[in-house]
C-alpha cells in the first residue's frame, strides 16, 4: 500500500515537473515576455523548481518500477543487470527521454539558447508516447498523437497560473489578455483531444466502470478550471481581481493532475 501511494506521488511529481518545465517553455513561446518583467522571472523560478521536482520524481518512479519487475526484491531491483533491463524497457526509454529533455532545457537556460529549450520540451512531451495508457493496447499512432497534443496543451495552459500570480497591475492584465487570445482556440482543442483519448481507452462511456468514474472526476476538475478561466477573461482581468481566481485555478489544477497520476497507475480494463 505504501509503495502504491509513493508511486502515485511520484507520478504526480512527474506531471507537475512536466508542466513546470515543458509547459513553461510552451507558454513563454506564446507570451514572449521581456527579460525584465516579473512574469518572466517567475517563469524562470518555476522552471528551475519544476526541474528539481521532475528529476526526483523520475528517479523514484524508475526505482519503484525496478522494484516491481524484480518481484519486490530490493537487492535484485538495484543490481546493475536489472537497471540495464529497466533502461531497455518502455518505462526506461520514457525516463531517458525526460532526462535528456530536462538537460536540453537546462542548457538552453545557461546558454540563452531558446531553441535548445524547445527541443528539450518536445523530448519531455514525446516521452509519454512510449509508455502508459497510450500503448496499453499496442502502438496506435492516432492515440499517441491525441496524447501528445493534449499533454502539450494542458502543460501550456497550467504553466501560466503561478507566473500570472507573481505579476502585478498592468503587466498581469497585459499577459492575461495575451494568454486568453490563445486560450480561445487551445482550450476547446484540449477538451476535444481529452474526450478522444477517453473513447480510445474505453470504447465508449460507461459510468458504472470505476476507471471511467475517475475519468469523469478528472473531467469535472478540468471544467472547473475552464469555468474559472472564462471568469478571468470576461470579468476579473479588467477589474484586476485575478489573484483569487488564479489560486482557485491552481487548486483545481493540482486536483486534476493528482487524479491523472492515480489513473495512470490503474489499467484501463480494471
Amino acid at each position: 500500500m505504501l509503495v502504491d501511494v509513493i508511486q502515485i506521488l511520484a507520478r504526480w511529481g512527474i506531471y507537475l515537473g512536466v508542466i513546470g518545465t515543458a509547459g513553461t517553455i510552451f507558454t513563454v513561446t506564446t507570451l514572449w515576455p521581456s527579460k525584465e518583467t516579473a512574469i518572466n522571472r517567475a517563469f524562470i523560478r518555476q522552471a528551475n523548481l519544476a526541474g528539481i521536482i521532475l528529476l526526483v520524481s523520475l528517479i523514484v518512479n524508475f526505482i519503484l518500477f525496478l522494484y516491481a519487475i524484480s518481484g519486490r526484491d530490493w537487492q535484485l531491483a538495484l543490481s546493475a543487470d536489472y537497471v540495464l533491463v529497466g533502461l531497455n524497457s518502455a518505462v526506461g526509454r520514457s525516463f531517458l527521454l525526460k532526462l535528456v529533455g530536462g538537460i536540453f532545457i537546462l542548457l538552453g537556460f545557461r546558454l540563452r539558447a531558446f531553441w535548445l529549450e524547445i527541443i528539450g520540451a518536445l523530448f519531455i512531451v514525446s516521452s509519454f508516447g512510449v509508455e502508459g495508457h497510450s500503448v496499453s493496447f499496442g502502438t496506435r499512432p492516432y492515440v499517441t498523437a491525441l496524447l501528445l497534443v493534449h499533454l502539450s496543451l494542458i502543460s501550456w495552459w497550467l504553466a501560466v497560473i503561478w507566473p500570472l500570480m507573481a505579476a502585478q497591475g498592468e503587466e498581469r492584465k497585459k499577459f492575461a489578455r495575451r494568454f486568453s487570445n490563445f486560450a480561445v482556440y487551445f482550450v476547446p482543442l484540449t477538451i476535444v483531444t481529452g474526450l478522444g483519448m477517453w473513447y480510445s481507452y474505453t470504447g465508449g462511456i460507461d459510468l458504472r466502470d470505476p476507471y471511467q468514474i475517475r475519468l469523469g472526476l478528472k473531467l469535472l476538475f478540468v471544467f472547473a478550471i475552464l469555468g474559472v478561466a472564462v471568469g478571468n477573461k470576461l470579468i476579473f482581468t479588467e477589474r484586476d481581481q485575478l489573484k483569487w481566481p488564479l489560486r482557485a485555478e491552481a487548486v483545481f489544477a493540482l486536483g486534476a493532475t493528482l487524479f491523472t497520476s492515480i489513473l495512470i497507475t490503474v489499467s484501463p480494463s480494471s
